[in-house]
């Protein structure tokens, strides 16, 4: 009872805090359509409406775990309207002030001859007509310091040194560009002016520490991909780039090229093509050692030179193009047998000895589905966990016969080999296409899922942020402690971006006590909860499928005892639509195993009845429910 009377109060203060952010914004727009514009009445509607509308994003923040499930979704979009137009009114309010308070450029004078106020009025009307476009700030999140320079001089331009701006804002846009481990950095100060000048020491103390920024920049240059070969110009282009970018950055930290070029220059050369090293040496006959501007001179002017020849001809890098490097293996075996189709057969004696002659060297076996070449098509063991559907799409996609298995440029009706006969019904297709054994998994795969749902089980699952760089992404998780690993999808490290920083052999116990040894490429991800209070880094294995899809609770006496304790469980919450899936929206992409969840575990457990504990890490609350 106590609570509803809670509920009903924070929702009548809403409503008075909604009513006064809107007359403020009613009296802003009015304001700024005004033809005599005070540009003090506007500076002080916005001051008044960034003090009404922090009180009620407050309320809302109370509000939202409150909220029923049907219910979440309208009230969420609600709110963000709300947002959105307070924002908008308040960033087009302070453009008008700033116009305001430029200096007026003064007209010239009446004595001047006509060309010269001519010429004069064609300048300034340029600099007050023409449009740039808007200037964005990339986001640091302090994984990567060498990006700290290059992000603090942008901001420093354009919002530290802006003296239209008091320290308030500045500290509002200050970590508005912040995120992960550099948000985390300066959390908890006030939002006053004597914080951001603490604010700001505090992250150059951390980030903007010359030693830390020359190592970052060092191994970036030694971490470098290899240039595979010289006519690839975008990865010729991309190699150069690279490392001009890094030497400037080292430039500016007062570290000069005499200081490591004898020792970079070797490692670099390294990198290179034959052809292109052939060359440079060419030059050093001389006898005078190698200087790293000097390589990068040469690297340069051998680029510039290429992408001068590949605009009057063409043809001769088409090869080389970074397109036709990056093609699948589709494309090569596309090539090979239309050489062969090319060739014309007469009678069926060449028709059935010349493959023979071909290939009796050499037999190579690659998988339609795995691209394994230690099996055929039709031995694959993942096709029993592909519909039909996706079988016959992974064969269109890859351009690949119907009947043969194989990538090659006819249809089945045309195919060289025998019709291939169907050991289920007989038809004239591979047993893997056959409907009626489709249809038989199909019924055995819902009767072990209608015995394993007599009795419902909710696992420890929960919603989480993970972050690589500048992107975030919603995804749903569960703990394990009998795994002594944690692990991800593969295909959520590929949809994120991951990169691999080495590989794993593990050897996996399964039930009954048989054992499988895999390798796994390794992961450094950065997992953030989902109100944003607590974030870190942590190790994880890849795994091509976590486990089976798990459902979210959806029980309304449930999340009602749940509410009644302040437990605010995200995985039910969360709009499931953000969260990550390749195909239905319970999958389940990250295991935390029991190498971390030991550290994130708060101790708080929360006993609600028979059956029900709700448990208290860092990323959230958890429920084990066995009903």
């Amino acid at each position: 009872m106590a609570e509803a009377q809670s509920f009903e109060l924070l929702k009548k203060k809403r409503k008075s805090f909604r009513t006064a952010v809107t007359k403020i914004v009613n009296e802003l727009e009015a304001e700024l359509s005004n033809s005599d514009l005070n540009v003090d009445r506007l500076s002080e509607l916005v001051e008044t409406l960034s003090i009404k509308f922090e009180p009620l994003t407050l309320v809302d923040q109370q509000l939202e775990p409150l909220f029923k499930p049907e219910e979440f979704d309208g009230e969420f979009e609600i709110t963000e309207k709300y947002r959105e137009k307070v924002l908008l009114w308040q960033f087009r309010a302070k453009k008008k002030i700033n116009e305001f308070s430029k200096p007026r450029v003064t007209s010239p004078s009446l004595q001047t001859t006509s060309s010269q106020s001519q010429d004069e009025h064609f300048r300034n009307s340029d600099n007050i007509r023409i449009k740039v476009p808007k200037y964005h700030i990339t986001r640091f999140y302090g994984d990567d310091a060498s990006k700290w320079l290059t992000i603090w001089n942008s901001f420093e331009t354009s919002v530290h040194n802006n003296e239209s701006l008091n320290k308030v804002d500045k500290f509002n846009y200050l970590k508005a560009h912040l995120g992960g481990s550099a948000l985390n950095t300066v959390e908890g100060f006030p939002i006053s002016a004597k914080a951001y000048d603490e604010a700001v020491e505090l992250l150059k103390n951390r980030f903007a520490n010359p030693e830390i920024l020359i190592q970052a920049h060092m191994n970036k240059i030694l971490s470098l991909q290899p240039l595979k070969n010289s006519n690839d110009l975008r990865s010729f282009r991309k190699f150069v780039d690279n490392c001009n970018v890094q030497l400037r950055s080292l430039n500016s930290l007062g570290v000069s090229s005499a200081n490591y070029g004898k020792i970079l220059c070797p490692m670099l050369l390294k990198l290179i093509p034959s052809d292109l090293l052939l060359d440079y040496n060419k030059l050093q006959q001389n006898g005078s050692g190698s200087d790293i501007q000097q390589l990068l001179s040469f690297l340069t002017q051998s680029l510039t030179a290429r992408e001068q020849t590949y605009t009057m001809n063409k043809s001769s890098f088409e090869l080389y193009d970074c397109r036709q490097e990056t093609k699948s293996n589709f494309s090569r075996e596309h090539r090979s047998h239309k050489q062969q189709n090319q060739k014309s057969f007469h009678t069926a004696c060449e028709l059935l000895t010349v493959p023979v002659k071909e290939n009796k060297d050499k037999i190579k076996l690659i998988c339609i589905f795995c691209d394994s070449m230690t099996h055929n098509s039709n031995e694959c063991e993942n096709v029993i966990n592909m519909s039909l559907e996706e079988r016959k799409n992974i064969l269109l996609r890859k351009g690949a016969c119907f009947n043969c298995l194989k990538v090659a440029k006819h249809l089945s009706r045309n195919c060289p080999m025998n019709k291939t006969k169907c050991e289920i019904c007989s038809g004239l297709h591979h047993k893997i296409f056959c409907f009626k054994q489709h249809r038989r998994e199909i019924e055995s795969m819902s009767i072990d899922l209608t015995n394993q749902n007599t009795r419902e089980i909710f696992l420890q699952t929960l919603t989480v942020y993970i972050e690589n760089g500048n992107s975030k992404q919603l995804i749903r998780a569960i703990l394990d402690t009998g795994s002594q690993k944690s692990y991800i999808s593969e295909y959520a490290a590929k949809f994120i971006g991951l990169k691999s920083i080495g590989k794993e052999t593990i050897t996996h116990g399964l039930f009954g006590g048989h054992k499988i040894t895999k390798v796994h490429d390794k992961y450094l991800i950065n997992l953030c909860s989902y109100d944003g209070k607590y974030s870190f880094n942590m190790e994880v294995n890849d795994q091509k499928n976590i486990c089976l899809g798990i459902s979210r609770i959806n029980d309304s006496r449930v999340l009602q005892k749940l509410a009644t304790l302040n437990v605010f469980i995200s995985d039910s919450f969360a709009n499931n639509k953000l969260c990550l899936f390749e195909k239905h929206s319970d999958e389940i992409h990250i295991l935390l195993g029991s190498d971390i969840v030991g550290k994130i575990f708060t101790g708080e457990v929360k006993q609600l009845s028979e059956g029900l504990t709700a448990v208290n890490i860092h990323l959230g609350w958890t429920v084990n429910i066995f009903c």
